[in-house]
C-alpha cells in the first residue's frame, strides 16, 4: 500500500515528492503523477461506496467495531456479529426482493437479523446515539 499523504494535527497533506535538487520540471512531474494517484485511489473509493451504498469507513467500522441494530426488543450492540454480506437476487428467500440489487448483512447472534447497508443510521448504525 503506498501511503499518498501524511497527516498532522488531524489535517491531511499530499506527500510532495523530493525537489532538493533544484529541478523543478522533475519535481512538477512528479507531483502531476501524485496528484493522479490520489484521484485514482480517491475514485476507487467512490467506486465501492457507490457500488455498495454505504459509506467505506463506515462499512469497514461496522465489520470491526460491530453494529447497533433495531429490533423488536430495542436497540441491540452486536460486536463482532456481522456476518456475510449479500447481494439481492431476484429470488432471495431471506429479505425484501422488491430492493433487487442492493446489499444487505445479517447478524449471526443465536438467529439471523438482516440489515440493508443503504439503511445505516434507520435501521443500523455504530453508535446507539445514531437510532435514537
Amino acid at each position: 500500500m503506498e501511503r499518498l499523504t501524511s497527516e498532522e494535527n488531524g489535517e491531511y497533506r499530499l506527500i510532495l515528492p523530493d525537489h532538493t535538487d533544484g529541478d523543478m520540471s522533475k519535481f512538477n512531474s512528479e507531483l502531476e503523477k501524485a496528484i493522479d494517484r490520489g484521484i485514482n485511489k480517491l475514485g476507487r473509493y467512490e467506486d465501492f461506496e457507490q457500488y455498495f451504498g454505504i459509506d467505506f469507513l463506515t462499512f469497514v467500522k461496522s465489520l470491526v467495531k460491530g453494529v447497533y441494530v433495531k429490533t423488536d426488543e430495542g436497540i441491540i450492540n452486536y460486536k463482532n456479529s456481522v456476518g456475510w454480506i449479500w447481494k439481492i437476487g431476484q429470488n432471495d428467500t431471506y429479505v425484501d426482493t422488491e430492493r433487487p440489487g442492493e446489499f444487505y448483512f445479517a447478524i449471526i447472534y443465536g438467529h439471523d437479523y438482516y440489515y440493508y447497508l443503504k439503511d445505516y443510521g434507520k435501521t443500523w448504525a455504530l453508535t446507539e446515539e445514531e437510532l435514537q
